[in-house]
């Protein structure tokens, strides 16, 4: 961001520029052009959407306060997980078993051949 930032300003960004005195602490931050106008069109389309039974439109928050914001969206109860290992288990089965299934993924990766099992036993036992 610091270099878009530069390059904003004028800037040729170069190797030598970049190990040269450039105070990276007062860079502003970079502009994009043409934000404003996209998040004021989405107000606008959810307020033309969402126009109440009387007419009036709702109060809503602007999208770039939804997107940044800190909070979670999904509170998870403490009692449905009860460890790190139950909660990941849980993303696997819901998230990703489906796209290995979907994609196919036991066709490129196979288990281990009984071959290579007796010769991992036959190293064990020299040792």
């Amino acid at each position: 961001m610091q270099l878009v930032s530069l390059a904003q300003e004028g800037h040729q960004i170069s190797h030598d520029f970049l190990n040269g005195d450039v105070d990276f602490e007062n860079i502003r931050p970079p502009v994009m052009e043409g934000l404003d106008t996209l998040i004021m069109r989405k107000k606008q389309s959810s307020k033309s959407s969402s126009l109440e039974s009387n007419g009036s439109s709702s109060n809503q928050t602007s999208p770039a306060s939804q997107w940044f914001s800190s909070k979670s969206s999904k509170k998870i109860s403490l009692s449905s997980v009860t460890s790190i290992i139950d909660g990941l288990k849980r993303l696997y089965l819901q998230k990703l078993k489906p796209l290995e299934v979907t994609y196919h993924f036991n066709d490129f990766v196979s288990p281990l051949l009984l071959v290579f099992r007796a010769a991992q036993f036959l190293l064990k036992n020299e040792n």
